[in-house]
């Protein structure tokens, strides 16, 4: 059995045109909306993907630096070993500060150095 509703008034159609002309404007807000927070995801996650590639530049420009530095100076610094090393700590600091006085060997205790106090 099937039942037809029949209209008691009958709507205007202009009445009717405005009730889907607002049907339409609420569908267009809805998708307005959408749209615009999907936009702000794509934008924090290409603010995000921008900074890790400049992370990753940055890092791959410091590698590139010192595999420049290792092919410079590596095969150098490999000769030069222990001795050049010594060489090296000599020039920095004087010898008179490896030194210690007798007081200090002895009782294994240091205190102010007579050279330190002039």
């Amino acid at each position: 059995m099937e039942a037809i509703q029949l209209e008691l008034f009958e709507i205007p159609e202009n009445e009717k045109m405005m009730g889907e002309i607002r049907s339409l404007e609420k569908s267009v807000d809805n998708v307005r909306r959408g749209l615009f927070a999907r936009h702000d995801e794509l934008a924090k996650k290409y603010m995000e993907l921008r900074d890790e590639v400049e992370r990753l530049t940055e890092s791959l420009h410091i590698m590139r630096q010192e595999m420049k530095v290792y092919r410079t100076f590596g095969a150098a610094g490999v000769t030069i070993g222990v001795a050049g090393l010594s060489l090296l700590r000599s020039t920095v600091s004087p010898v008179s500060a490896f030194m210690t006085d007798s007081q200090a060997s002895s009782t294994g205790l240091s205190g102010p150095s007579q050279r330190a106090l002039m």
